[in-house]
C-alpha cells in the first residue's frame, strides 16, 4: 500500500480515497483542527486556488489511521465521488479555505517553526507544489474542484479600513464644528516672528485668509508642537513638548508638501502635515494594535473587538490633530508587536522612538526588563546555566537603557542651550540641581503638576470629566489581576514561564493572519549533545501542558487559545503593571482630566471593554456595554466639538 501511494503521489494523481492515507499522527490532526476552526472563525480569504494540477509532484506521506479525535475534522476534507461539494466542519465550503497555510504549518512536522513554510509556483499546468507542506489540496478530487471564492477581507484589513473611516469621521465632525461655532480663544492665529532666523525662508511670504485659516488648526498643544517645528526650540516651557513630532513634520513639509509652501506659507504646511501624518500614523497603530492583541489574547474575535474600540476611543480627535499622541501609539504599539514576536532590534527602535514622542515612552523599557527576567529565570533554573542568566540580565539593561536614551539625549540638549555659557546669576533653579532634569521642572513650574496639587475643589469637574477612563481603568487592571492569581493557583509559576518562553505562540502575518506556530527561542542555541536534550524535552513537556489541551479543545469556537473568556495568558502581566502606574500617575499626579488620552493607548482597558462586549455575555454585562458604547460616542463628539474651538476638552 505504501509504494502504491508513493507511486500515485509522485504521478500527481491523489484521489479523496488516497487522501485519506496521507494525513500525520493523531496529535498534528487535532492541531489541523484548531487550525481549521480558526479559519473559519476570522474567514481567511485566499490569493491563490487550491487546487493540485496534473504533473504536479507530491513527497508522499506514511499511511495511518486517523484518531477517533480527528475524524470529525477530517470528514470535512473527505468526500464521495458524488455531486455533493467539499465541505470543512460546520459545514463551510471548501473553497473558502482555499489558502490553508495554518493547516499546512500544523500537517508537516518539518515546517512547524515561522517563516519554514514553503510556498506553491505555478508552471503552465497550473500550481505545483515544492514540498510536503502543500499537499493537502490533493484531498479534493479533480472532477469535483470548485471555482475559486470571492475573496474576503480578513481583520486587519478590516481594521485598517475602520480606522481610515474614524478618521475621516472625526476630520469631518471637528471641521463641521469649527466652521458652525466661533473659536473661544483666536489667540492661535497670532504668528509672531520667530526669534532667529526661520528654518524656512518662505514662512512668512504669504498672509491670506486661506493661510490664517489652516493656521488656526493648530489648537492647544497643537501651537507649541508647530512653533518648534518652525522655529526651534526658543522658549524654556517648549522643552515640554519632545521632538519626534516637530521634526517629522518639519521634514514632511520640507520635501514631499514643499510645492505648497510658497502658495500657502510654510505655517500652514506645517500644520498640514502634522494632520496628515498624524492620520496616517493613526491607520498603522491599529493595525498593530490588532496584531498585538492577537499575539498576546490568542483569541481573534476578542482581539477584533477591542482593535474596533480603539479605532473609536474618547480621545480620537487628538489623535487627528497636531498631538504627539498618535506617533507615541504607532511606535508604542508596533514596538511592543515586535517585541513578543522576539524581533528585538526593531523592538528597541520603535519604543526608543515611542519615547522621543512622548515622556512617558520611556516606560516601555519595563517591557525589556520583564522580557529579560523570564530569560534569565528560564537560564538559571530550568537550563541551569547562571551565565546564560547573567547575560539575559545584562543584555535586558542595555536594551532598557537604549529605551531611555531619546529621554536623556533631549534632556541634555535642553541643558545646553539654557544652562551652559551663562553667568551664576542668571542660571535657572534646575541649572543648579545635582540632576538637572528640565522636564520635571517645567511640568512643576508651569503647569502645576506635582502629587496631589491637583486635588481642589474648583478642579471637581475635571475627575468627573476623567471618571469613565479612570473606571475602565481600574476595572482592567482588577479584573486581569484576579485572572493572573487563577492563572498562577491552577499552575505554578515555573510552568508558566516555561510555557512563556519556550512554548510561546507568534502570529505568522504573510498573506494570512491567522497562521499561528509555536516558536521555541531558546532551544534552539542548545548544543549540547548530552545534557541539552534530556532538558529540553522535559521543558517541552511542560511547555506542550499548558498549550496542547487549547490547541485540541476550541475547533468549535475558533480561538486560537483557550476555550473560557476569563482565561488570561502571563504575558499580559506587563501591560498590567504598566497601566496600573499610569492610571496612579494620572491620578494623583498629573492634570487629571489628561488622562483621557494619557491612557487611550493602553491595550488592557480595551482588551477588558473587548470582554464585556462579547456576544456571549448578558444580563449586568450587557447593560455595562451599552454603557462603553455611549461612553465613546458620546467623548468622540464631544471633543469633535470642544476641542477645534479651543474649548477646554482632557
Amino acid at each position: 500500500m505504501h509504494a502504491d501511494l508513493k507511486k500515485k503521489t509522485h504521478a500527481g494523481t491523489l484521489t479523496g480515497t488516497d487522501a485519506s492515507h496521507r494525513a500525520g499522527p493523531a496529535s498534528r490532526s487535532r492541531r489541523l483542527a484548531a487550525c481549521l476552526a480558526v479559519d473559519r472563525r476570522l474567514g481567511a480569504a485566499p490569493a491563490r486556488p487550491a487546487r493540485l494540477a496534473l504533473g504536479a509532484t507530491a513527497s508522499p506521506w506514511r499511511p495511518y489511521k486517523p484518531a477517533p479525535t480527528a475524524q470529525s475534522a477530517l470528514r470535512g476534507l473527505r468526500h464521495s465521488a458524488g455531486s455533493k461539494p467539499a465541505t470543512l466542519p460546520g459545514g463551510q465550503p471548501l473553497a473558502r479555505f482555499q489558502d490553508l497555510r495554518c493547516t499546512t504549518l500544523f500537517l508537516n512536522p518539518r515546517s512547524a517553526t515561522l517563516g519554514e513554510h514553503r510556498a506553491t509556483d505555478r508552471n503552465q499546468t497550473g500550481w505545483k507544489t515544492t514540498s510536503e507542506s502543500a499537499i493537502h489540496p490533493a484531498s479534493v478530487p479533480l472532477s469535483q474542484r470548485l471555482p475559486p471564492a470571492r475573496p474576503m477581507a480578513t481583520p486587519l484589513v478590516a481594521i485598517v479600513r475602520l480606522a481610515a473611516a474614524s478618521r475621516v469621521l472625526v476630520l469631518t465632525l471637528s471641521l463641521l464644528a469649527r466652521l458652525l461655532f466661533h473659536p473661544y480663544d483666536t489667540s492661535a492665529s497670532l504668528h509672531p516672528p520667530c526669534l532667529s532666523s526661520p528654518f524656512f525662508p518662505l514662512s512668512a511670504s504669504c498672509s491670506n485668509s486661506t493661510t490664517a485659516a489652516i493656521s488656526s488648526l493648530a489648537v492647544w498643544d497643537g501651537v507649541h508642537f508647530a512653533r518648534a517645528a518652525e522655529c526651534g526650540y526658543e522658549y524654556e516651557q517648549s522643552f515640554a513638548f519632545f521632538p519626534l513630532l516637530p521634526a517629522s513634520i518639519a521634514l514632511l513639509s520640507r520635501s514631499l508638501l514643499a510645492p505648497l509652501v510658497p502658495m500657502l506659507g510654510y505655517r500652514a504646511v506645517l500644520v498640514i502635515s502634522g494632520h496628515v501624518l498624524n492620520n496616517v500614523a493613526f491607520v498603522a497603530a491599529a493595525a498593530y494594535f490588532y496584531r498585538l492583541s492577537v499575539l498576546i489574547l490568542k483569541d481573534s474575535g476578542a482581539a477584533y473587538r477591542a482593535s474596533v474600540l480603539f479605532c473609536f476611543n474618547p480621545a480620537s480627535v487628538f489623535y487627528s490633530s497636531l498631538y504627539s499622541e498618535s506617533l507615541y501609539a504607532l511606535f508604542s504599539l508596533g514596538g511592543l508587536f515586535y517585541l513578543f514576536s522576539c524581533s528585538r532590534t526593531i523592538a528597541m527602535i520603535m519604543l526608543a522612538l515611542s519615547g522621543s514622542a512622548r515622556s512617558n515612552g520611556a516606560l516601555n523599557a519595563g517591557y525589556i526588563c520583564f522580557e529579560a527576567l523570564l530569560q534569565a529565570y528560564d537560564a538559571s533554573i530550568q537550563k541551569k546555566r547562571p551565565m546564560w542568566a547573567v547575560q539575559a540580565l545584562v543584555t535586558g539593561f542595555l536594551r532598557s537603557t537604549f529605551i531611555f536614551l531619546p529621554f536623556f539625549a533631549f534632556q541634555a540638549y535642553g541643558y545646553l542651550n539654557i544652562c551652559l555659557h551663562r553667568d551664576t546669576d542668571e542660571l535657572r533653579p534646575w541649572c543648579k540641581a545635582k540632576l538637572p532634569l528640565l522636564y520635571s521642572f517645567i511640568q512643576s513650574h508651569y503647569w502645576g503638576v506635582g502629587f496631589l496639587r491637583y486635588f481642589q475643589v474648583k478642579q471637581l469637574p475635571n475627575f468627573l470629566l476623567a471618571s469613565p477612563v479612570l473606571s475602565l481603568a481600574v476595572y482592567s487592571i482588577v479584573h486581569y489581576t484576579k485572572l493572573i492569581h487563577q492563572l498562577f493557583r491552577s499552575t505554578s509559576i515555573r510552568e508558566q514561564i516555561i510555557a512563556t518562553v519556550e512554548g510561546r505562540l507568534v502570529q505568522a502575518y504573510g498573506s494570512s493572519d491567522v497562521a499561528t506556530v509555536l516558536k521555541s527561542e531558546f532551544s534552539t542555541r542548545l548544543n549540547n549533545k548530552k545534557q541539552g536534550n534530556t532538558e529540553v524535552k522535559n521543558r517541552k513537556s511542560v511547555a506542550t501542558k499548558a498549550t496542547s489541551a487549547s490547541l485540541d479543545g476550541n475547533v468549535s469556537t475558533g480561538r486560537i487559545v483557550g476555550d473560557n473568556e476569563d482565561e488570561c495568558p502571563l504575558l499580559v502581566l506587563p501591560f498590567i503593571l504598566h497601566l496600573t502606574f499610569m492610571t496612579f500617575t494620572a491620578f494623583f499626579v498629573m492634570h487629571v482630566q489628561v488622562s483621557t488620552r494619557f491612557l487611550s493607548a493602553s491595550p488592557p482597558i480595551y482588551w477588558a471593554a473587548s470582554r464585556i462586549l462579547a456576544p456571549a455575555r448578558g444580563g449586568s454585562y450587557k447593560r455595562w456595554g451599552y454603557f462603553i458604547i455611549v461612553y465613546f460616542i458620546a467623548y468622540i463628539l464631544l471633543g469633535s466639538l470642544l476641542f477645534p474651538n479651543f474649548y477646554p476638552f482632557t
